[in-house]
């Protein structure tokens, strides 16, 4: 008798894990905002830039593949963009400013 119960306790457990574990999984997706790293973007890497950034990149620990774009310059002017694109599309997720320092534009330290 206490054999028959062991095993009715575990196949009772093992049949309400399979759809709570699926449901998790769900929740789990709506909570991060769905898949991120969707897609590839092997055409980031036929770009070529001054700074040699603009590429496809995967993490290492989800082995998802994220893209970067450097922009140097938009509508005429300098404006050394970082783009970064977890998702297929044309607007970045994150796009990030970075700063020239004088001395690597000109080659003159200033004190």
């Amino acid at each position: 008798m206490n054999k028959t119960n062991v095993a009715i306790a575990m196949v009772a457990f093992l049949w309400l894990a399979i759809p709570v574990n699926a449901q998790f999984g769900k929740l789990k997706d709506k909570i991060s905002g769905g898949k991120s790293g969707g897609g590839s973007f092997a055409e980031f890497n036929e770009e070529k830039d001054e700074m040699g950034i603009t590429g496809e990149y995967h993490s290492l620990t989800d082995k998802r593949s994220y893209g970067m774009r450097f922009v140097k310059e938009q509508d005429g002017k300098i404006v050394n963009k970082l783009q970064y694109f977890e998702k297929k599309g044309k607007e970045p997720q994150l796009e990030l400013s970075m700063k020239e320092s004088y001395f690597l534009k000109n080659k003159v330290k200033l004190s």
